[in-house]
């Protein structure tokens, strides 16, 4: 408790909250990796324009971010968190060898782009659904939890 009101005392409101949001989803992540999905895909329709005014007004300092890139920048984070705590993820994504081997001579043509940060974009925008796909296939065991997962996008998407 003294942590949290020596934060909200030195942090501006609004990266007070940022931080406080952040740290509460990394610890529905690490706890419980088919919650952090639920919620993901829950939210997955909402739009996060609302929290900036102009365009790729957030993270300028790394050729800015459009709101909505962060859910792309953070799931992907989260994923890679994920698989770092639980290694037997890597297991899952290397029977996918083809896919992998996509990813690999992308991220090797990064080195030939002619911006790295659209590069990195553009990389993140297509090893998302790889991520998504592995993440669904670690986590869902019964057709039970599918239906779950389908209720969860329903909810975002309408």
């Amino acid at each position: 408790m003294v942590v949290v009101s020596a934060l909200l005392l030195i942090l501006p409101p609004h990266t007070f909250i940022a931080a406080s949001l952040s740290i509460a989803v990394v610890t529905i992540l690490v706890v419980n990796p088919r919650a952090y999905l639920l919620l993901y895909l829950a939210t997955g329709g909402l739009t996060f324009a609302i929290f900036a005014s102009g365009r790729r007004e957030l993270l300028r300092s790394f050729g800015g971010m459009e709101p909505d890139g962060l859910r792309l920048l953070a799931f992907t984070m989260g994923v890679l968190l994920l698989i770092f705590l639980r290694p037997h993820l890597l297991l899952i994504i290397g029977r996918y060898r083809l896919a992998l081997a996509f990813v690999l001579v992308l991220a090797t043509s990064l080195l030939y782009s002619s911006s790295v940060l659209e590069g990195g974009r553009l990389f993140l925008k297509i090893c998302f659904p790889l991520l998504t796909y592995v993440l669904v296939v670690s986590q869902v065991r019964t057709e039970a939890e599918i239906r779950g997962m389908l209720r969860a996008c329903l909810v975002g998407v309408g």
